[in-house]
């Protein structure tokens, strides 16, 4: 699907900032350097930046320009944000955020779950599951890592917790985020990770929410570890 003009103005600016070209206190180029750049309207333009300055991305000083904001003042729970970070190569302080995330919410959501499970839920659970074991079988990355993603999504849902259930973009990007720095080229190498996903759901089935949530601390603990420059900040966490 194209493109508007806007949408081209805005993913040129999103670009720019989410790869760190442009940081916090960096002045955007005016409107006119970016109509001419993109061959767009000063009207697209102004569009884009308005819906950039929307989400807290940019603040429009006006008769001076935008300004790039920290990404303390970014709104991480607009769709488009979380799509953004999906898609661009982000910075580490962004990944270590957003691993930081997991290991809040992850382990106690598996706990939630193994209270409040349904046994639709827990049919869900292990539908995945057995896409992941299949994805691994095939040597099908995208295949896994959609069982993966699918897994902890089930595993949210089997909370019945109307505020973290909303909150559920936010965690799946930030898997989605974490799975690129840390999925395994060789899928034959993912064994360990699906037997501590089984550890999870068995607990879960069993009712039992206190292994369920360190078995779920240990799965994002791996993670966090296979990422160094993101360990090391954190390390103090997760011992």
């Amino acid at each position: 699907m194209s493109l508007s003009k806007t949408e081209i103005v805005q993913q040129y600016v999103v670009k720019l900032i989410f790869t760190n070209d442009l940081v916090c206190g960096d002045s955007l180029m005016g409107e006119n350097y970016l109509a001419k750049e993109l061959d767009v309207s000063r009207t697209s333009v102004r569009a884009a930046l308005q819906n950039l300055s929307s989400k807290g991305i940019i603040t429009i000083i006006p008769k001076s320009g935008s300004v790039v904001n920290s990404p303390e003042e970014w709104n991480w729970l607009d769709n488009a944000v979380l799509n953004w970070v999906a898609e661009f190569q982000v910075n580490d302080e962004i990944i270590g955020h957003l691993m930081a995330t997991r290991l809040v919410f992850e382990p106690n959501i598996a706990s939630l779950a193994a209270i409040n499970a349904t046994g639709k839920d827990l049919a869900l659970i292990e539908e995945a599951y057995d896409l992941m074991v299949k994805g691994v079988e095939l040597k099908d990355q995208e295949m896994m890592t959609k069982g993966d993603i699918r897994f902890h999504h089930s595993l949210l849902l089997a909370t019945h917790n109307p505020f973290l259930i909303a909150m559920g973009d936010a965690l799946t990007t930030a898997m989605t985020v974490s799975f690129k720095q840390t999925c395994d080229n060789d899928l034959t190498l993912s064994k360990p990770a699906l037997d501590e996903h089984f550890r999870v759901m068995d607990a879960v089935r069993m009712r039992e929410p206190e292994s369920a949530r360190n078995e779920m601390k240990m799965i994002v603990v791996n993670a966090i570890n296979k990422v160094t420059n993101v360990a090391n900040k954190y390390i103090k966490y997760i011992n």
